[in-house]
């Protein structure tokens, strides 16, 4: 079975640096095991994310079948257990499920590290286009302009821009590898990057305009930025929770509104590590079982 023959070559992979004694080559055969790891992450990261934006209601789709069929699938094996008539079919087909959701959910978690500041920008734009909107997992910055359109800083090192009624409207990245703050001039969107020490200017669409050194960037990068005052005087502020960050508006009269929040169809992606973690252990499970010696010389062909 190629899921045998696939653990088979792990564990060996993993034997063949850790049974090194020599410690100089231990070293060198631990960092040969981790570029393909490191390298696999990064195409994890690229194309779970492209999936997940790009079709957020078949993937959120995959992550409920896997979470909720594969206890399923586990508690049919073990009836058909009692029974006598065990299908290691149902183990296998539920550690899939459980590993896709893995794979998706650590993928989206990982995008924000790979995608705005490993990619090339012609193959970035193709795959994240301007169009898609982000989850909204962590605001960092708000800034709105003179025509009340506001801009969100997210920590996928992108600018989000939305309408006066919290509307999506288009998105764009941040070169940089670190936190950076956001403020208008006029229709420019300005972000004040704390690692380069730099100011990137664009328009209100995300066309690059300039980038310049900046010798007061630790002003600007400490002044507060998770609030913001609109044209009419209203207060936009972040509401940073566990599962979903949300954009609360406050009018001049004290009413509070939710107006930016991320879209239902992303929700499970919001916060990837509870979903990743579940389906980890979901994954875990079927592997223990299959692993189990009243399965050991048993083959599956797919």
């Amino acid at each position: 079975m190629w899921l045998r023959q696939f653990h088979k070559f792990f564990e060996e992979s993993i034997n063949w640096a850790v049974n090194e004694k020599r410690p100089a080559h231990k070293i060198v055969k631990s960092l040969i095991l981790l570029v393909p790891v490191v390298l696999l992450t990064h195409i994890n990261a690229v194309v779970a994310g492209a999936a997940i934006l790009n079709f957020p209601n078949i993937c959120s789709l995959l992550v409920v079948l896997g979470i909720v069929v594969t206890p399923c699938l586990f508690l049919l094996f073990l009836l058909k257990l009692i029974l006598g008539k065990s299908n290691i079919r149902l183990l296998v087909t539920g550690l899939i499920f459980a590993i896709l959701v893995c794979l998706l959910e650590f993928g989206i978690g990982t995008l924000s590290r790979f995608a705005a500041y490993g990619l090339p920008e012609s193959l970035r734009s193709h795959l994240f286009r301007n169009t898609l909107e982000f989850p909204i997992g962590q605001i960092d910055t708000i800034a709105v302009d003179n025509s009340g359109h506001i801009y969100l800083g997210t920590d996928y090192n992108r600018i989000q821009k939305y309408d006066t009624d919290g509307r999506f409207l288009r998105g764009w990245f941040v070169n940089t590898s670190g936190r950076f703050n956001l403020h208008t001039h006029d229709d420019e969107v300005h972000a004040i990057t704390a690692r380069q020490q730099r100011r990137i200017i664009f328009d209100s669409n995300g066309t690059l305009l300039e980038e310049m050194p900046i010798s007061d960037y630790k002003f600007l990068i400490k002044t507060e930025s998770s609030k913001a005052k609109g044209i009419d005087g209203s207060l936009y502020y972040a509401d940073n929770r566990f599962w979903s960050a949300r954009v609360i508006k406050k009018s001049p009269d004290g009413y509070e509104s939710v107006i930016i929040k991320s879209p239902d169809n992303l929700w499970l992606f919001v916060s990837p590590a509870v979903p990743f973690l579940l389906g980890a252990i979901l994954a875990l499970i079927s592997g223990a079982m299959l692993k189990h010696k009243h399965f050991e010389n048993r083959e599956l062909v797919l």
